[in-house]
């Protein structure tokens, strides 16, 4: 017995793009990020300049605490050669003036190094910091070249401003030193300059 034809179902449609649509798609991505990239490029520097002056308090806090937990002086470094870094070495003596920085410990090697008495190191010129026509420098309030930060077991705080010269207790103007932070953009400076306070004696902060 014959069966009757059955009717064939037409094929599904199958939903899709045309090549117009994509590429109005496309256009309207690059136009979007187009206008977007400026604002995130000032946003990612805004947070570069705002963690450096936090990393530097970071650093101080370190040394102070590991000259107490140590038994031994702590030196911190600022070398204001661009963009700036600071260093800080560990003693072999409790007393800041009694330890050969410039002789022994200091020539012991970079961070990281083998037999190193390097501790901690914030290095603006590390990438994070400079990249491409964006930099942070740092410098310090009188504008010196060099300045020692020594912290003793005991609370004690120095400071010295050559890398060779002898310790001093005694307070400064500003009440303790200031290290400023800028941002550049191709060299010109831009927005507003961040400053830290290194009381002797007292605890580093950011300020406003």
């Amino acid at each position: 017995m014959l069966r009757p034809q059955e009717k064939r179902r037409p094929a599904p449609h199958k939903a899709g793009f045309t090549l117009t649509e994509m590429m109005v798609v496309v256009a309207i991505i690059s136009v979007t990020a187009g206008l977007a990239a400026p604002s995130m490029y000032g946003t990612f520097a805004e947070n570069r300049i705002a963690s450096a002056p936090i990393d530097l308090v970071r650093v101080v806090r370190r040394a102070r605490s590991e000259a107490q937990a140590y038994g031994r002086a702590h030196l911190l470094r600022f070398s204001a050669t661009a963009p700036g870094v600071f260093t800080v070495y560990r003693g072999v003596s409790s007393s800041c003036s009694a330890n050969a920085w410039a002789t022994t410990i200091i020539p012991a090697g970079a961070c990281g190094a083998a037999g190193s008495l390097c501790v901690d190191e914030l290095d603006l010129s590390d990438s994070y910091y400079s990249n491409g026509s964006l930099d942070i420098r740092a410098t310090e309030s009188g504008a010196r070249a060099a300045v020692d930060l020594c912290f003793e077991p005991y609370g004690r705080t120095l400071h010295r401003f050559t890398t060779a010269g002898v310790f001093s207790d005694q307070n400064t103007v500003n009440g303790g030193l200031i290290f400023n932070f800028m941002r550049y953009e191709s060299g010109s400076t831009v927005g507003v300059t961040r400053r830290v306070v290194v009381p002797l004696g007292g605890d580093a902060r950011v300020m406003r």
